[in-house]
């Protein structure tokens, strides 16, 4: 990225296919003669403000535990990083743009979400999954056989994606073969188990909360159940996609805050004691995804 960057600022064309935004973005820095490391401070500050933003506005009381997990778990920084501005910006504005969606606004979050793909083609998904939480009511029950069945073909290592990916890919374009030799996940059934765990934890916090009904406020009451949904999806997308480390940590990405978030609103069945009890083991098993970066061969 840099040395692309100060290949653009020296006059040389634009010679990367990226997303038409990204291009439009190095472009107006180059011309104002920022150098790469102001460039990308500043995209970053606008990231975390837009982040930020969201958190406060989903989730007022635990904001700060937000976003200090945010960004000391490695599945929710380091590999969505990797793709610096573009995903990184990408994320920050889908949030803020589902903040706009549920605050009724009509136009403007669309607009957010256009901006959003023109920094990285994988919001289109993002906001597939988005669309499917609030319009299809999939109740906690279903979630709950989807993550048995998800959870178990996890443990038995029957990855399902990945044999439909390496069908596809044969027949769509066999240059996409290298992705599938380099993004492979290997993990001892110690891990396995650990991770399942985690997942587990994070699931039974989930379901509680959703069966509790015991979310941030009245003016969420409409879509309570829909932000739940989402809160969900950053359980169930890492145990589906496995296979894809790079993949399934990014589009787990795209719904982390409301996983943190809707999770920290079952503490409180607990009182203070109790609860900090609780939010240790819940930091120190958010550490076990941080040994899956550590020996993925892409890393």
């Amino acid at each position: 990225y840099e040395a692309h960057y100060l290949q653009v600022s020296t006059g040389d064309i634009f010679n990367l296919n990226f997303e038409f935004g990204y291009e439009i973005l190095v472009r107006v820095f180059s011309f104002l003669g920022f150098e790469f490391h102001q460039f990308i401070a500043v995209v970053s500050v606008v990231e975390i403000l837009l982040i930020a933003s969201a958190v406060r506005f989903f989730f007022p009381k635990y904001c700060l535990w937000i976003m200090a997990l945010m960004y000391a778990i490695p599945d929710f920084y380091l590999i969505p990083s990797f793709s610096l501005v573009r995903q990184g910006l990408a994320v920050s504005l889908f949030f803020y743009g589902v903040r706009c969606y549920v605050g009724n606004r009509k136009l403007l979050p669309w607009l957010v979400f256009g901006l959003a793909i023109s920094f990285h083609y994988s919001v289109i998904g993002a906001l597939f999954f988005l669309l499917l939480a609030f319009k299809v009511k999939i109740s906690k029950n279903v979630f709950a056989i989807l993550f048995t069945v998800a959870c178990s073909l996890y443990l038995l290592s029957i990855d399902v994606v990945r044999s439909l990916v390496e069908s596809l890919v044969l027949y769509l374009d066999p240059k996409y073969l290298i992705y599938l030799q380099r993004d492979v996940y290997n993990a001892s059934l110690l891990y396995r188990g650990m991770y399942a765990a985690v997942s587990l934890f994070a699931f039974v916090l989930l379901y509680v909360s959703w069966d509790r009904r015991i979310f941030v406020g009245e003016r969420f009451s409409s879509s309570e159940s829909s932000i739940h949904r989402l809160a969900m999806l950053g359980v169930l997308i890492p145990l589906v996609v496995y296979g894809f480390p790079t993949f399934s940590t990014r589009y787990q990405y795209f719904f982390c805050i409301f996983t943190l978030g809707v999770s920290l609103t079952a503490l409180e069945f607990f009182n203070a004691r109790d609860k900090l009890i609780v939010f240790v083991i819940t930091c120190l098993l958010a550490c076990v995804p941080f040994y899956r970066f550590l020996v993925s061969p892409l890393s």
